[in-house]
């Protein structure tokens, strides 16, 4: 028999195998695989010491509800204390955002036969109640984060454990790119959260991120922002220019090459700007992979080198937004 004070979405998702949820667009919101756990909405009366015994998290919110994270196994529980009135699961908003778009002519923006703008190139600032990170549509297709850096405002700094707020303020946490992707890689959510506690309590700020830049890969690609592209740079070897040489291209097929044809399959798009460096054509009877896998001689080291040095300087070109003059500057023929 269903539980009454559960709402019928929720009891449809405990009643589900995971295999059911993955494959649903609503059953699997709000749960957590790998630590069987739940994150749900409560309404109550009265307080809350009984479900702060039980669940893991409880977040209180305005005119007695709440945000509480607890485990799979005692949601019987949870539904059993007499202050808990009601209980369902988040929901994800998509027919919000689709329509959304289509009203703001969003979709006539990024429609490839016409200006085809989504976003490429640029850097989208948030300043509301936080992000979830860990969200699949502020990921790349290798799990990394999208987002170049966070300033948790909530937080209080702790120079023990590398939690410094930005260089020249006080207050908040900081968290690099590189510390998110480190919290990304843990093996479990209470790990991750210890190591990069932020957490958008209300969602809205998620939900505005989302909005303006989420990928949609949290959706199946089914749903994306405004600027779902992010800015892209690929540096890789070319066997056709000599040894030390570069060209730079602002998008284009992959020419045979490996390592850039993986990428554009995922992707799904060429529009990204790439760096080619020259190592030399391959000589007779070489292996391909084991050719540009090799060392270079020592007459070559000197020209890779200077090969790589310019590469170096036209990327810093392109990051500043001069991409036509890096091409203009390095694209010359070789002698």
């Amino acid at each position: 028999m269903e539980d009454q004070k559960l709402e019928n979405l929720l009891n449809l998702a405990l009643g589900a195998t995971e295999e059911e949820r993955e494959k649903s667009l609503n059953l699997d919101v709000g749960y957590h695989p790998i630590d069987r756990e739940w994150e749900l909405i409560i309404k109550y009366s009265g307080n809350l010491d009984q479900v702060r015994a039980l669940a893991i998290q409880v977040v209180e919110l305005q005119n007695e509800y709440a945000i509480i994270r607890i485990s799979q196994s005692r949601i019987d529980l949870l539904s059993d204390i007499p202050e808990v009135e009601y209980i369902e699961k988040p929901k994800r908003l998509f027919f919000q955002i689709a329509n959304g778009k289509r009203v703001s002519c969003i979709n006539e923006v990024q429609d490839t036969r016409f200006l085809d703008l989504r976003g490429q190139g640029v850097l989208v600032a948030i300043i509301d109640s936080g992000i979830d990170y860990a969200n699949e549509d502020f990921r790349n297709a290798d799990g990394t984060t999208r987002i170049r850096v966070m300033w948790d405002q909530s937080l209080r700094p702790n120079a023990d454990e590398e939690k410094n707020p930005p260089k020249g303020y006080r207050m908040g946490v900081e968290f690099t790119k590189e510390q998110i992707n480190r919290a990304l890689e843990a093996d479990s959510s209470e790990e991750r959260r210890r190591m990069v506690p932020s957490q958008d309590i209300s969602g809205h700020g998620t939900a505005v991120a989302g909005i303006a830049a989420g990928n949609g890969r949290g959706s199946g690609n089914l749903y994306a922002g405004v600027a779902p592209e992010s800015e892209l740079i690929v540096v890789s070897d070319d066997i056709t220019l000599s040894p030390g040489g570069i060209r730079i291209r602002k998008k284009g097929s992959a020419g045979g090459h490996n390592g850039l044809k993986n990428i554009i399959g995922q992707l799904g798009t060429e529009n990204f700007k790439r760096i080619r460096i020259g190592v030399g054509e391959k000589p007779k009877g070489y292996d391909l992979a084991d050719y540009v896998l090799g060392h270079f001689s020592k007459e070559e080291q000197p020209l890779m080198q200077e090969g790589i040095t310019k590469a170096m300087e036209a990327l810093n070109l392109i990051l500043a937004g001069n991409m036509d003059q890096a091409m203009n500057e390095y694209n010359r023929r070789e002698k």
